[in-house]
């Protein structure tokens, strides 16, 4: 395309236009290209990992929970025991 216009076109349009091709990505080396996309691979990587330890954490931590909850209910008073234990004196 580009490539049919060279011999209408002056230095500066050229220029001009591999200005434009650079700035909107046209023209953008393989190897800076391979690198950004490695980059931004290894940041999803190192994320995902994070990511997953977070949710392991979590889910420990609500086991544990979990488990002094059950440990909490199961050392409170049923209701029956606790309606027929008599009132205590507050006095003595």
């Amino acid at each position: 395309m580009w490539s049919e216009l060279v011999p209408y076109l002056g230095p500066s349009a050229i220029a001009a236009l591999a200005v434009v091709a650079v700035l909107t990505g046209l023209l953008v080396p393989v190897r800076t290209h391979n690198r950004e996309l490695g980059a931004k691979q290894a940041e999803i990587d190192r994320l995902v990992k994070a990511l997953d330890k977070a949710e392991n954490q979590r889910d420990r931590l609500m086991f544990g929970v979990a488990d002094v909850t059950v440990g909490v209910m199961r050392s409170l008073p049923s209701a029956p025991e606790w309606a027929a234990a008599p009132p205590k004196d507050p006095v003595s």
